[in-house]
């Protein structure tokens, strides 16, 4: 048998791949993958907004401590706190540390979604599928965060490559055991891990007699998990309520359409489809989701040509979450549907591959390798741009270390809202750390608290409600600043451009009233909502005599007479 000749596979026949060299290309995919998260990783970017909350609620609690409902609104599933915890008690509190178990996942994401890719496609289709997700714009973030969507993808390859395992021996007592253990550990390191699990239930026990497992084994196994799972608290109804999929809803074709469009363009072109954005950059990003949606259909098509209940496995945590959707439990967008990505990625590499192998449909293979150049151009230019400047997003960091530089030991700090909890956590010393202020910041960043980010508009005029957050820090003052009602929603973006009347005269008096003689101002993830405060600062004589604008993160130290 040469290197090129038909080789069976678990998904049918193969006809015409190369076996020789696979192993290498699997390592040489790994490695570019890899390369591409350790570039950003290395470069230390500061903790983001969501990514402070998390690592306050982390680095401030007990193991225990961990299983209680978090603070600022965060949710994550116990086994991935844990890992945190645990990279900390190892590495100390920095960012390196926090986001080792999702560079970890994110890295061995990679061959094993060939593993999984190899038992149900050929092997050619497989190598795509390593490919596509070793520089996924959308997986390679989740892999430098500290959240846990990478370790989601993960659970989910587990999960199937057991589910494959299963269904190729019903009868085994062996795989259902570890089909069944693998669940119950699954729920508690990953909150999506249910809709996996459902869908095998659902595809294994509706099959024929003879290729399905005994219903008794199946049903023990459901209450296995059932058992074992622990519902995260949800997220905020009114963020998430443009993104769930709810028929009895206005806009409801609408905001599947959307909900589709954001997980394909971000997992596979990178950059958001929310907006604002412009026209042509929206009809860019439907043209490209409906091309690989078109390429999903053809590659279940394929798929379904050699093994249905296979194909079913892999499209069934989708068919799952959307029918959660569709009764409002669960929400659509990228972030947390990381962990349907091989749900799309194998489709897509099975389709490419077929193409690639219809020596009749040269034009076809033209257009396949044209529309292969689009497709991955993109995304590796995004890959290495961010690989050259990790810190682009909200890089905190720095600036506090440009503040403790350059300020007098008397001029007070205005720290706005959406840049509270970065604040928090690089200001604070954690081998001693200030658990009051802590539980304070807490108290007044979660939502319902005066300085929450993310507070929906407040229907009224701000007045003097908010001049009691100033608070002492390090013989100067803390200027919390308020909510500015400019809220962000999933699906739809802002809710309003500019933030509440009365809010910028309000925050500018309140910070003209803490000058000693000169006040900081620290800003990041704003919307650029500080344009509206900057007049209001002038307008009361404050004088502008040092500006840092570097990595979406503005330092500004105003004088008043």
């Amino acid at each position: 048998m040469t290197a090129t000749d038909a080789i069976p596979v678990e998904g049918g026949i193969s006809v015409g791949e190369p076996v020789r060299s696979t192993t290498t290309i699997v390592v040489i995919i790994t490695a570019v993958g890899a390369a591409l998260r350790l570039a950003q990783y290395l470069g230390r970017p500061s903790l983001r907004l969501d990514e402070a909350r998390l690592a306050l609620n982390v680095a401030t609690r007990s193991w225990a401590g961990l299983l209680r409902p978090l603070d600022y609104d965060q949710t994550a599933p116990p086994i991935f706190l844990w890992l945190e915890k645990a990279a900390i008690q190892i590495g100390g509190v920095n960012e390196l540390a926090f986001r080792l178990p999702t560079l970890l996942a994110g890295i061995l994401c990679i061959p094993l979604l060939y593993i999984v890719a190899r038992r149900i496609a050929s092997p050619r289709a497989a190598l795509i599928a390593a490919a596509i997700a070793a520089a996924s714009p959308l997986l390679v973030q989740y892999s430098v965060e500290s959240k846990p969507y990478a370790l989601d993808m993960l659970v989910g390859l587990v999960l199937l490559a057991l589910a494959l395992d299963w269904n190729k021996a019903p009868g085994s007592a062996r795989a259902a055991a570890r089909m069944a253990v693998a669940g119950a550990v699954a729920v508690w390191a990953s909150t999506p891990a249910i809709f996996v699990l459902a869908s095998v239930l659902v595809v294994l026990a509706f099959g024929d007699s003879a290729t399905r497992p005994e219903r008794p084994r199946l049903a023990m196994t459901a209450g296995l998990w059932a058992a074992s799972f622990v519902a995260s608290n949800p997220y905020m109804q009114q963020y998430w309520s443009e993104s769930l999929l709810t028929p009895w809803r206005r806009n409801a074709a609408w905001r599947a359409w959307q909900g589709a469009r954001d997980v394909i363009w971000q997992l596979f072109f990178g950059g958001t489809t929310e907006p604002p954005i412009s026209a042509a950059e929206d009809w860019t990003a439907s043209l490209g989701a409906a091309a690989i949606l078109l390429l999903v259909g053809v590659g279940l098509w394929q798929l379904a040509g050699s093994g249905r209940r296979r194909t079913l496995l892999v499209i069934g945590p989708v068919a799952v979450t959307l029918t959660a959707s569709a009764l409002g439990l669960y929400p659509i967008a990228a972030r947390i549907m990381v962990f349907a990505a091989p749900c799309l990625i194998i489709p897509v590499a099975a389709a490419a591959a077929a193409l690639a192998l219809r020596p009749r449909l040269l034009r076809i293979r033209g257009a396949a390798a044209f529309a292969g150049v689009v497709l991955v151009v993109p995304p590796l230019k995004r890959d290495l741009q961010l690989a050259a400047h990790p810190t682009t997003f909200e890089h905190v960091r720095p600036a506090v270390a440009e503040l403790r530089k350059r300020a007098l030991p008397t001029e007070p700090i205005y720290v706005f809202a959406s840049s509270l909890p970065a604040w928090t956590f690089y200001t604070t010393d954690w081998s001693a750390p200030d658990r009051e202020r802590l539980a304070r910041v807490a108290r007044l960043g979660g939502s319902g608290g005066p300085a929450f980010e993310n507070a929906p508009p407040r229907d009224r005029r701000v007045g003097t409600e908010n001049d009691s957050l100033v608070f002492a820090l390090d013989g100067t003052w803390e200027i919390i600043g308020a909510a500015h009602g400019a809220q962000w929603r999933s699906g739809t973006g802002l809710v309003q451009y500019h933030p509440d009347p009365g809010w910028a005269a309000a925050e500018a008096r309140r910070i003209r009233a803490a000058a000693s003689p000169g006040v900081w101002l620290l800003v990041s993830h704003s919307y650029r909502l500080e344009l509206f405060l900057y007049p209001e600062l002038e307008r009361l004589g404050g004088r502008l005599e040092y500006a840092y604008g570097k990595d979406g993160v503005v330092l500004r130290r105003y004088r008043f007479p």
